[in-house]
């Protein structure tokens, strides 16, 4: 419904517009038919970046406010809770797609994808650990997983839930698995415990860097 209600809006100014002009005594309206386009064009524009719903609309769960956000084209495979914000992973044809959705005591708001900031990707030998920012709320998630597949114990320094999602490669004939968790703040002494099949590491995420263990 997001980019349908911009739309919608979008065209009901354009035609009012183009009445407008229709009525306007001028021996050439080209330009001021030209002039409405763009202008037509940058305000869509600008309302797909702006969701002004957010000042009088709440939503009861961040699954409808990703859907309004998304227009129910994606499949909502995981929600990580946070504070002031909750990372939805959805599913599209394979893909899947990341956005923060940002709540209050009314109930949830629609997230930008330009609000999600990705400050740091890491490779730690075949471990890949991600950081994403949300910078309206100041929170942050961090992804990881095994590139080659399998799972992974992990522990950190905040005694975090790391939720998981779990996709069969038929490719490599392995499970790739990764790991989501929300990091109310990240700070220097902020740590990663990473167990793989044995083999231990600790994972400094600022800055990133290995203290001990087998990644390099």
């Amino acid at each position: 419904m997001f980019i349908v209600i911009r739309i919608i809006i979008v065209l009901v100014f354009f035609i009012s517009l183009m009445l407008a002009i229709k009525r306007v005594k001028a021996t050439s309206k080209s330009v001021l038919y030209i002039m409405a386009i763009i202008f037509s064009l940058l305000m869509i524009t600008g309302l797909s970046i702006l969701p002004f719903e957010n000042s009088f609309v709440s939503f009861n769960s961040p699954e409808s406010a990703y859907d309004y956000a998304d227009f129910g084209k994606s499949e909502v495979l995981l929600v990580v809770e946070g504070k002031n914000s909750d990372l939805v992973i959805g599913n599209n044809d394979g893909v899947h797609n990341y956005l923060i959705i940002p709540k209050n005591k009314e109930g949830w708001k629609i997230g930008r994808g330009i609000d999600v900031k990705k400050i740091a990707q890491k490779y730690f030998g075949e471990i890949r650990v991600c950081v994403y920012q949300h910078r309206p709320t100041d929170e942050y998630f961090i992804t990881i997983a095994d590139t080659n597949g399998g799972y992974l114990d992990l522990s950190d320094s905040n005694n975090s839930k790391f939720s998981k999602i779990e996709k069969k490669v038929d490719s490599i004939g392995k499970t790739m698995v990764t790991y989501y968790a929300n990091i109310p703040e990240l700070d220097s002494a902020y740590w990663i415990n990473i167990t793989q099949e044995g083999d231990k590491g600790t994972v400094l995420l600022s800055p990133f860097r290995e203290t001990e263990g087998r990644f390099s």
